[in-house]
């Protein structure tokens, strides 16, 4: 979906890459807000590299707040969560090229306990944005319907990824893994694929 000849795109939580693909060179991107929230989505979920290969973690949710729109839907803290991310991330990347230069700025955004989704996902966004030197308006549109996820493209080419050597490269990783594997090169490598 286009609006004002900008880009209309859904905000996922540390989206894939070619999410900042599709954006590259955009003044502005429209985040879309949905009417409902819809499940098993990117909004919730993001992956990431393991030694055993790829991985889904997923955010959870108030159960009475998913029917909801999106701007309304809360995070469950009855588990642990967060320490468990911050885990998850500092044992797969612990040992990338970049991950000492930007996973504290990462660790701060999911340790900050937002009540809403869309409040953790927008952060991360700007967060990503920012590592990335990509210079990007973010403005909001309110879905009168649910808007269909555009595809994701996973032909990326490939660049390092810490356990390559185990597992081969996997393309279609939340931009996390190519932030904390590429650092400031990662802009670059975004542009090339």
């Amino acid at each position: 979906m286009e609006s004002l000849n900008h880009p209309s795109m859904p905000l996922y939580l540390a989206a894939p890459m070619s999410w900042y693909k599709a954006v590259m060179g955009q003044p502005v991107v429209t985040l879309i807000n949905d009417a409902r929230f819809p499940k098993q989505t990117l909004r919730q979920r993001c992956s990431f590299m393991t030694v055993e290969g790829p991985r889904v973690f997923s955010v959870p949710l108030v159960k009475s707040s998913r029917g909801l729109p999106y701007r309304q839907v809360e995070i469950s803290y009855q588990s642990h969560w967060q320490n468990e991310l911050i885990h998850a991330l500092q044992t797969s990347y612990g040992k990338a090229p970049f991950f000492e230069y930007y996973d504290y700025r990462f660790e701060a955004i999911i340790r900050h306990k937002h009540r809403y989704l869309w409040d953790l996902n927008h952060m991360l966004l700007e967060e990503t944005l920012k590592c990335l030197r990509m210079d990007v308006k973010l403005e909001i549109l309110h879905a009168e319907a649910y808007i269909p996820d555009p595809p994701l493209i996973t032909d990326e080419k490939p660049y390092y990824q810490v356990f390559a050597d185990k597992t081969g490269f996997f393309p279609g990783m939340s931009v996390l893994d190519l932030i904390f594997n590429e650092g400031v090169n990662a802009f670059h490598v975004l542009s090339g694929m």
